[in-house]
């Protein structure tokens, strides 16, 4: 099964692995799976906007949905996990705190695949060019957290590489951009370092949230808003 990389797909992907899992359930499984996955989606673009009150909302009804009558057996236990997952994301009283859930969030995603023996083949468009200047650095950037995520989520060990390499460039130089700029653009780096090293769900997801506390902060300090993030070819955020 190939899909593109944008939210969408990623939705697509859950509805297909439904089908796959389960051919003869009712529609509502398909349903349930792309919306519940719509919400994570919709907590991650909060957090890494630095808007906790819209992390919150929207973890909120995943914190609350019950499953669907019906699944297929040994999804339950991946329903409770989300479910608790997304309530420490209500409760949290920062950022940084929402971020781990999201990330925890993604990891749960992936271990259901996974479980599933359905991987996830992504078709990858190309990064952004590496052209001198914050903005192309800072687009390179959201490129590759999209591919962390989407190796996350899928899990892919591909999409995740990619996302490695491509924070494996060279920092800002100084005087490009503010100081505080500079060193949340060195902490991307360094976190794309400990990305290669990172194996296994637990880590990665440790390593993702700590990367989605660094865009947020980032995204603050340039207030930049969603529309700028969604202009960068083949992500949704991030």
């Amino acid at each position: 099964m190939r899909l593109l990389i944008d939210r969408m797909a990623v939705v697509s992907m859950h509805g297909g692995l439904v089908l796959l899992a389960a051919c003869n359930q009712s529609e509502t499984i398909t349903d349930h799976m792309q919306e519940h996955f719509s919400q994570v989606e919709a907590t991650r673009a909060a957090v890494i906007g630095g808007d906790l009150d819209a992390a919150r909302e929207a973890a909120r009804w995943l914190s609350r949905h019950e499953a669907t009558e019906g699944i297929p057996e040994g999804w339950g236990q991946h329903v409770v996990q989300m479910q608790l997952a997304a309530q420490r994301v209500v409760d949290a009283n920062e950022i940084a705190s929402a971020a781990a859930a999201t990330a925890e969030m993604g990891a749960i995603c992936g271990g259901c695949h996974q479980g599933m023996d359905e991987g996830a083949q992504f078709t990858v468009v190309a990064p952004p060019p590496e052209e001198a200047g914050v903005v192309a650095h800072m687009l390179r950037h959201q490129w590759a957290a999209q591919r962390l995520w989407e190796g996350l989520v899928g899990p892919s060990e591909e999409a995740w590489s990619r996302g490695v390499a491509a924070l494996a460039e060279a920092p800002l130089q100084p005087t490009e951009s503010p100081e505080e700029v500079e060193e949340l653009a060195g902490r991307v780096h360094e976190l794309g370092a400990a990305a290669g090293e990172a194996t296994g769900f637990i880590d990665r997801a440790k390593v993702y949230g700590d990367l989605l506390t660094t865009c947020a902060q980032c995204h603050r300090l340039m207030d930049a808003g969603p529309g700028t993030r969604s202009r960068v070819p083949g992500t949704s955020g991030g």
